[in-house]
């Protein structure tokens, strides 16, 4: 809620009790009354960010501040500046989900996979998820910048200190926009397949997976476009 309802400030400044009760309804009139003032110049000229201050703990509403200031890419910088990246890479069916999974198990990572963030993504009807789906149904890779962006959303909604994603960068420079936007990565773990055995395990997932971009045409793009 912003501004503050009368409620919240006049608990607040009844807190203080170094003011009368006609002195605080004037203040919180003629502070009410600024601020919408205020909201509706800076809603037409240069834009505003509204921070919640109802928040009880100081931290979330540091926290709430910090994300009102900056955008995404510098809150997960300042948010998660004291977490570790491991970036876990391999083709098609090469294992990095069941192992994320063992590594999870072992020691409380949180693994992030791009390919489900975009089924996420396209199960929510967003116009991003449209977008990602017509990429992924022709066997194309999404654009970087675009799955960098939906990283930062998961990492910020999940905050955690070590992090296993999976399936990102799938280059040199996908790996330095990743580290320009958010933080450098701690270490890369690197699923090595040969691209018969890739599509064979495709192949066979596909009978059962239900996913719409398991079928023999989008499997052989896909692994193609992985070696090229």
């Amino acid at each position: 809620m912003f501004p503050p309802s009368v409620a919240d400030l006049e608990a607040r400044l009844r807190g203080r009790g170094t003011e009368s009760e006609e002195a605080l309804a004037t203040r919180i009139k003629n502070s009410r009354d600024e601020i919408s003032q205020g909201i509706d110049y800076d809603s037409k000229l240069i834009g505003y960010r509204l921070v919640n201050g109802n928040l009880d703990n100081s931290k979330p509403l540091f926290l709430s501040l910090v994300e009102g200031l900056y955008p995404s890419e510098l809150s997960c910088k300042y948010l998660l500046a004291d977490s570790k990246i491991i970036f876990v890479l391999g083709g098609p069916a090469s294992g990095k989900g069941t192992q994320c999974e063992k590594i999870i198990s072992e020691f409380g990572y949180t693994h992030i996979s791009t390919g489900d963030l975009f089924r996420e993504e396209m199960k929510s009807g967003s116009k991003i998820g449209d977008r990602i789906k017509g990429i992924i149904a022709k066997g194309d890779l999404v654009p970087f910048q675009l799955t960098v962006q939906v990283l930062i959303n998961a990492m910020l909604a999940r905050p955690s200190k070590t992090y296993l994603i999976d399936g990102f960068p799938r280059s040199v420079e996908q790996a330095v926009y990743f580290e320009k936007a958010v933080m450098e990565h701690h270490v890369t773990l690197f699923y090595d397949v040969p691209q018969e055995l890739m599509l064979q395990r495709c192949m066979k997932r596909a009978e059962t997976s239900g996913r719409s971009d398991d079928n023999a045409e989008t499997i052989k793009v896909r692994v193609q476009n992985y070696f090229d």
